[in-house]
């Protein structure tokens, strides 16, 4: 076989290999083409500590116990994976009361800068630290929203303006003062944004790049590049003819837009945290559904209304269920005696698990092609701090879930990011591997020494 010869093949079974063949069938029959997704879900203060609990006692396929703080996941497991011993170690300030204004470093992967002198706290003055660079979410946003009428969305449930209740930006800071997206801090601010004033019928035409990012895998992609630069002139015209037929092959099957029923503004007067964020998830969800955008990043509140964290039951015998009456998490959990706090925070968990849970279920039942939404998508659980008390971001735990189109593996435990017990690693190495799976370029969002991590990989 001579090397043209091969290279046609090598090209066509390295694309029939992935999605490809699969997709273009489904454009023949008028479907919709799944666009990847990322969701990012953050939350403060800390999880529990315990092994086996919120955190895999070591590394390999993951095991969820019934009775622990992930038991929610436990119909999902092989669409989900945990990833723990990470530090946020482009923060710039102190473990302990520092991690306070940790926010602007949990989606970042490069140092950010002090934006005023004084205490943890900055002294009293509005901004402590700000963001040394782009966000997670808006620097996949600006690849994956391309398309869409909206680039993404930044849901943020806190009246708090001080820097340390953002975790979307922009950019680095400007002036001094944070460069952050604007955020919406209400589910009818979600729905005016979203839905107000738009047609029930919407989709987005998609670019020739973004079919290409979306059928390609990323590891074809730099096979085929890393093969093309030993090939002449005339093969690497070939080559670039082959993958531009392609592209315009699935432009040219391209099936009708999604058809999107009016939603109704949601009536949120009364309800409790967990039916308020039912109202968000399913508004995040129809969202995605109609191609409206492709990024969301939700920010829980870090306090109630002057405190930090839900109420939580005293009872923690009963599913967990922030009410008026309980105990905030910050002040009633986190900093109590150490001899009921264990159990306590794992009420916490258990809430924000079944929330995230409850969102997973939603986009699992939307069906694209052989798959699901959820299947298409990235979902991540995510907290500023390792442990509830000393608010320390040494050993994070976050949860993934979803396939990004088959780029991303489920079932997994990571407990060691560094490979090494007991020493924790960039947390930047998971937001890179993010990127990869959805096929983002990190170039520019991450810092020279982060890393995908390959056992999280297709």
């Amino acid at each position: 076989m001579n090397r043209r010869d091969w290279l046609r093949g090598a090209a066509l079974a390295g694309l029939s290999g992935l999605p490809f063949l699969r997709a273009l069938h489904a454009r023949a029959a008028g479907e919709m083409l799944a666009p990847k997704r990322l969701v990012l879900l953050i939350r403060a203060n800390g999880n529990a500590t315990d092994d086996g609990d919120f955190k895999p006692r070591g590394s390999g396929a993951l095991t969820i116990d019934p009775g622990s703080a992930l038991s929610p996941l436990l119909s999902l497991q092989n669409k989900v994976s945990v990833v723990s011993g990470m530090t946020l170690d482009n923060f710039t300030g102190t473990s302990g009361f520092g991690s306070h204004l940790a926010w602007p470093y949990v989606l970042t992967c490069r140092e950010g800068a002090s934006a005023s002198d004084g205490g943890w706290d900055g002294g009293g003055a509005p901004y402590g630290y700000s963001s040394g660079g782009v966000s997670l979410d808006q620097h996949v946003a600006a690849a994956l929203g391309q398309d869409t009428p909206l680039k993404s969305l930044v849901i943020r449930e806190s009246p708090n303006n001080e820097i340390n209740f953002f975790v979307s930006y922009a950019g680095a800071p400007v002036g001094g003062l944070p460069n952050s997206s604007p955020t919406l801090e209400t589910p009818a601010a979600v729905w005016q944004e979203v839905f107000g004033g738009r047609p029930p019928t919407m989709g987005a035409a998609e670019s020739a790049a973004s079919v290409r990012r979306r059928l390609v895998h990323p590891r074809v992609e730099r096979a085929v590049r890393e093969y093309a630069s030993r090939l002449g002139a005339e093969e690497k015209r070939e080559l670039d003819a082959h993958l531009t037929a392609v592209q315009e092959a699935a432009g040219q099957a391209g099936g009708p837009a999604r058809q999107c029923a009016p939603v109704a503004e949601p009536q949120t007067e009364g309800q409790s945290p967990a039916a308020r964020f039912d109202s968000y998830a399913s508004l995040m969800v129809e969202a995605m559904r109609c191609d409206i955008t492709r990024v969301i990043c939700f920010l829980w509140p870090a306090e109630p209304s002057a405190g930090y964290g839900w109420n939580i039951p005293s009872d923690t015998s009963q599913t967990a269920q922030p009410d008026q009456g309980g105990v905030d998490e910050h002040g009633g959990v986190g900093h109590m005696d150490e001899g009921g706090r264990s159990a306590r925070t794992k009420t916490v968990d258990r809430w924000y698990v079944e929330r995230f849970a409850s969102l997973l279920e939603k986009m699992d039942a939307v069906k694209e092609g052989d798959g699901s939404m959820l299947d298409n998508s990235l979902v991540v659980l995510g907290n500023r701090d390792a442990d509830h008390r000393n608010h320390s971001y040494d050993d994070l735990s976050w949860v993934v879930a979803g396939g990004a189109g088959g780029a991303f593996r489920g079932g997994q435990a990571i407990r060691w990011v560094s490979g090494a017990a007991g020493q924790t690693d960039r947390h930047s190495h998971l937001l890179v591997t993010l990127c990869a799976a959805l096929g983002v370029d990190a170039a520019g969002f991450a810092r020279e020494g982060d890393r995908a991590i390959s056992e999280l990989l297709t």
